[in-house]
Order: structure tokens, then C-alpha cells, then sequence
């Protein structure tokens, strides 16, 4: 059983080792080791720490949920885009749908883009209201997520936010 094995590889003292057994982890897919990753997200290593997203996406255990919106509120650029992928894994719609209240505007982002890419279509109408939001990047996530829902009506709403908008997205 390769997966004890690759347990214990995560206390390793090389940031390299524990990337690699991180890895393996989210491969094999069993999300009972979910929460054997989840501290490790504290750790300083960005390099070890996306590793740590990717390998909690691919478990899809709803318990990473909140440690991964916890990396994304602490707004580091080279995690903060793989964010909303992982989330759409890890979390529910209404859970998604509570981000998009978020005071941090990088969780509202997240949050947008994360209920598009699922097809949370309940949250249409939040997305919309997004457009107006005062943080360019959620209006822009917001966007996003409302063409990956398919949002033919909201191309002019789009168009219409755009219009009043100082900073367009």
C-alpha cells in the first residue's frame, strides 16, 4: 500500500519530497488523505503549496474547502488563479454562493469564476449583480463565469455594466 508510505513522506524536511508524495496523494485519489495535506497549505514554500491545491482538487474532499478559500484571501498571485479550479471540486454552490459576499474581493473573484466553471445556475443572477461590483477583478471573474455558464442574456448586461462602468472590464 503506496499510500502510508507517502504519508509519512509529507513530514519530510525537503520541500521537493513533499511536493512529490503531495502529488502522488492527489493521483491515487483517495480524499481520506485530504486532511494529511490541508496543514500543509500554512507551510512558506509556494512551489510545495500549489502543488498542495492541485492534489486537493483532484480528492475533492469538501473539507479543503475552507483552507483553500483561506489561500486564496491571503492573495498570493502565484496561487490566487489556481484557486477557483480547486474550488469547484472542494466546495458547493452554496458554499460558492456565500464566497461571493466575501469583503475580500480576491474570495468574491474566486468564488465567480469557481460557480461558471461548475455551472452553478442558481448563481446567475448573483454574477450578474457582480458586474457591479467596486473590485475590477471580481467584475472580470464575473464575466467569466457567467460565459462559462452559457449566459445569453447577459451579454447585455455585460454591455450595460460596462457602459456606467469607470474601469470596464
Amino acid at each position: 500500500e503506496a499510500l502510508p508510505a507517502l504519508l509519512r513522506l509529507l513530514g519530510h524536511p525537503a520541500p521537493s519530497v513533499r511536493s512529490a508524495a503531495a502529488w502522488a496523494i492527489g493521483v491515487i485519489g483517495d480524499r481520506t488523505a485530504a486532511g494529511a495535506l490541508t496543514p500543509l497549505l500554512a507551510e512558506d514554500d509556494a512551489a510545495l503549496r500549489a502543488v498542495l491545491l492541485d492534489a486537493l482538487g483532484r480528492l475533492g474532499d469538501p473539507s479543503s474547502a475552507a483552507p483553500v478559500i483561506q489561500i486564496c484571501a491571503l492573495g498570493d498571485p502565484t496561487l490566487v488563479p489556481q484557486v477557483p479550479f480547486v474550488l469547484v471540486r472542494v466546495s458547493t454552490p452554496e458554499d460558492r454562493a456565500r464566497w461571493l459576499d466575501a469583503a475580500n474581493p480576491a474570495v468574491r473573484a474566486a468564488a465567480a469564476l469557481a460557480s461558471g466553471v461548475a455551472g452553478d445556475d442558481v448563481s446567475r443572477d448573483r454574477l450578474v449583480a457582480a458586474l457591479s461590483d467596486p473590485a475590477p477583478t471580481v467584475r472580470e471573474h464575473a464575466v467569466l463565469g457567467l460565459g462559462f455558464l452559457g449566459a445569453g442574456t447577459a451579454a447585455d448586461r455585460v454591455q450595460a455594466a460596462a457602459r456606467g462602468d469607470p474601469e470596464p472590464v
